[in-house]
């Protein structure tokens, strides 16, 4: 499980879901039981999305950043924050910003 949770860092639910049924096909063809190696062949020839649109998708979180409202309240972001040992900062990965009223 570590090593396909390792092999798929960065990909959607939806890539990883896609990316099983490609190995079961796989398996199938090949008249043999799915196994590890199905698994790690079809996410190796998987390109993530986060990978292919990278900029574009930083240019929305750059954009969003300076011209949208946050959609979480500052009293979620100090709870995300006591729960993960005040070691996250929930507008590092969110890509949003703090309004003050």
């Amino acid at each position: 499980m570590e090593r396909l949770a390792q092999a798929s860092n960065g990909f959607s639910g939806a890539e990883i879901a896609e990316g099983v049924v490609s190995a079961c096909f796989d398996a199938y063809h090949e008249r043999q039981p799915l196994r590890e190696a199905d698994l790690l062949r079809a996410i190796s020839n998987t390109v993530p999305l986060a990978t292919m649109q990278a900029e574009q998708i930083r240019a929305v979180r750059d954009w969003a950043s300076q011209r949208a409202v946050a959609a979480t309240a500052a009293e979620d972001e100090e709870e995300f924050a006591a729960s993960t040992s005040g070691s996250a900062d929930v507008t590092s990965w969110r890509g949003g910003r703090r309004i003050d009223f």
